[in-house]
């Protein structure tokens, strides 16, 4: 009798799906995507820790939608060397009117620094999220650059 090497790939979760679609095919090719299963390294979890100083203001999908658009760009800009987060930020918020830029500029760059002082080590850059509405409330999946 002949011993088979199991050859089973990794497989992803459907739920990822919608997400993995939205990914460019070059990087899909070059790179194989992983599925994380252990809660500490779930991007997910780590980004609800991340935002949440901003969970009270995510009362309904389309808030917390919001919310997860600001601190997914914070993350992702707090790994900016810092003149290019300067730059970058100056940017962002141009074509904001200036009685409103400065509340949404300096909410912005609070999360930027939580996401420096306190998740430093994580080095993982956030490609897309999903939010989700179940039974028992929103739920957040995300696609990010493995870990280094």
């Amino acid at each position: 009798m002949s011993k088979r090497k199991s050859s089973r790939k990794q497989r992803i979760p459907k739920k990822f799906d919608p997400l993995i679609a939205k990914l460019p095919e070059d990087v899909r090719e070059k790179r194989p995507l992983k599925f994380e299963h252990r809660d500490e390294h779930k991007m997910s979890v780590v980004l609800l820790d991340f935002m949440e100083p901003l969970l009270e203001y995510g009362e309904s999908d389309d808030e917390l939608n919001n919310l997860l658009k600001l601190t997914t760009t914070a993350w992702n800009a707090a790994l900016f060397p810092p003149d290019e987060l300067a730059k970058c930020v100056d940017e962002m918020f141009a074509n904001i009117p200036f009685w409103q830029r400065w509340r949404m500029k300096a909410a912005f760059m609070k999360m930027v620094r939580r996401k420096q002082e306190l998740f430093a080590d994580n080095r993982r850059m956030i490609i897309d999220y999903q939010l989700r509405s179940t039974k028992d409330g929103p739920r957040v999946s995300v696609v990010s650059t493995p870990a280094e």
